[in-house]
């Protein structure tokens, strides 16, 4: 079934909402869509600094977790970006650094 309803969405044009409310507010753009079959979101995690899970996990920045689970880092601007580093939002204007988490949420 949900090869079938991505195909109806991909290749017919039938349009994909984020939830039942099948409102235009609510109108997934393709790149969101096929977002959804990429890859999922890291979790921000529940605080538990005995046994953390999610982001909590990532007191030293992404990346240093990701080169140990394997992940070869291609060389571009968004690699040296720490979405962790709360002081970073500040140094770069809002559209890039969405578009940095977004890349680092796809390695994640």
């Amino acid at each position: 079934l949900i090869w079938h309803l991505k195909k109806a969405i991909t290749e017919v044009g039938i349009p994909a909402y984020r939830n039942e409310r099948f409102s235009s507010e609510q109108l997934m753009q393709n790149e969101e869509f096929e977002d959804l079959f990429t890859y999922k979101y890291m979790k921000e995690g529940d605080g538990n600094t005995d046994d953390p899970e999610g982001k909590d996990k990532l007191v030293n920045g992404w990346r240093p977790v990701l080169e140990e689970l394997g992940y070869n880092f291609p060389e571009e601007d968004w690699v040296n970006y720490d979405p962790t580093d709360t002081e970073a939002y500040y140094d770069i204007p809002d559209s890039l650094s969405t578009y940095y988490n977004k890349k680092w949420e796809k390695a994640a």
